[in-house]
């Protein structure tokens, strides 16, 4: 069968886009076309009406050209049937956040009409909401790019660090989607009994949905700061929750009385590796950057270096564990993209990202760009 082609005009009737859109498109590389060698016109093939397709739904989502750019890269890679599951599991997700917005205007229009309206209240619950947001875009982002199994292999390892014994009590303190359990529930031993404890309008609600039932598992919704914790439990896991604690001290004492004499809390979050290492990059392509990046390197190192001083003020021992994670990209494009979504480490990538390009060019093997991140678990004990 002939291949079919269509004009610019045809296309735009097919697609119900304006020919002015589709050649925005076609300018900023989201689409291709060829000309017509007998009068020069522009054509393209079938293949562009699924890459239409696909930006329609992306941008019915609410993303930016540019992060359609970035979002195409990975669907042109998954044949047809992947592609229309991942703008599935896409929907899903903003679903999820909507009916979190949803259910947080609901507490506040409550609230107004029963005169117990506090506006900073509903400003802590939009900026857990967005926390949650940027949480789930580091776990897709792992999931794209780290040369394991994420967030299966950081909820697996960890689990390998605790040793969990038959009818232990375990407090998950901000349960959150809870993935150190759903990545190990075919590991966790008899008579185990977990108390979630979260929030509302987070993951937990899914979670709560998916293992509500389940004959381990105890969940509360509560705030963690405002709680009191009547139980003794042997092993607390706070995973990944400190960035949402206004008092951490506070909360870490607490959770510490909490614990039965030889009890342990588990206590993680991100490291600092990955942004040691884009700027190692960054100064060596421009050393005259190097007091500006080494500045916002420190910046960015020292709520980690709190965190950790607060642990040991107040547990007696505190021992660090850490895992790295290999992150490989196809193209050096995706490895600068993802170098601005997440350095925050005052380079200029408007001014300098031609230079930086060549130099990582040079220094890195075609197709084998890569570079480590890394994750910390704390034991803390009496």
């Amino acid at each position: 069968m002939a291949k079919q082609y269509y004009t610019i005009g045809q296309l735009a009737q097919l697609t119900d886009m304006s020919t002015k859109a589709l050649r925005i498109y076609e300018e900023k590389g989201l689409i291709t076309s060829i000309r017509n060698e007998e009068n020069n016109y522009r054509l393209f093939d079938e293949s562009v009406k699924l890459q239409l397709q696909r930006i329609q739904t992306l941008k019915y989502l609410g993303f930016s050209l540019g992060e359609i750019e970035k979002t195409l890269v990975h669907f042109n890679q998954v044949d047809l049937e992947e592609s229309f599951l991942e703008q599935k599991r896409l929907m899903e997700k903003k679903v999820i956040e909507l009916n979190r917005m949803i259910h947080c205007m609901e507490k506040a229009a409550i609230e107004c009409k029963e005169n117990q309206f506090d506006l900073d209240e509903v400003f802590k619950m939009l900026k857990h909401i967005i926390i949650n947001r940027e949480a789930d875009e580091g776990v897709g982002f792992l999931r794209n790019h780290a040369m394991t199994k994420e967030p299966e292999g950081w909820s697996r390892w960890i689990f390998e660090q605790i040793k969990i014994e038959s009818g232990m009590k375990i407090l998950d303190a901000g349960a959150g989607y809870g993935n150190l359990w759903r990545y190990n529930i075919e590991r966790l031993p008899e008579q185990c009994r977990i108390h979630c404890v979260d929030k509302h309008n987070t993951h937990a609600d899914t979670f709560y949905k998916e293992f509500g039932t389940h004959k381990a598992f105890e969940f509360v919704w509560n705030d963690l700061e405002e709680m009191d914790f009547e139980n003794h439990y042997d092993l607390i896991f706070f995973n990944h929750v400190m960035v949402f604690i206004e008092d951490k001290e506070t909360l870490l004492r607490k959770l510490k009385a909490a614990l039965k004499i030889n009890g342990a809390l588990v206590c993680t979050w991100g490291g600092i590796l990955l942004y040691e290492e884009m700027a190692k990059l960054f100064m060596e392509c421009k050393p005259d950057e190097r007091k500006k990046v080494q500045k916002a390197l420190k910046k960015r190192k020292q709520p980690l270096v709190e965190y950790e001083s607060m642990l040991k003020k107040v547990f007696p021992k505190v021992e660090k564990r850490v895992r790295k994670v290999l992150l490989t990209y196809d193209t050096i494009e995706d490895f600068i993209e993802s170098m601005k979504d997440i350095s925050n480490l005052g380079f200029d990538f408007a001014k300098y990202e031609d230079e930086l390009k060549a130099f990582i060019q040079e220094k890195y093997e075609a197709g084998n760009y890569c570079i480590e991140r890394d994750g910390y678990l704390f034991i803390c004990t009496e």
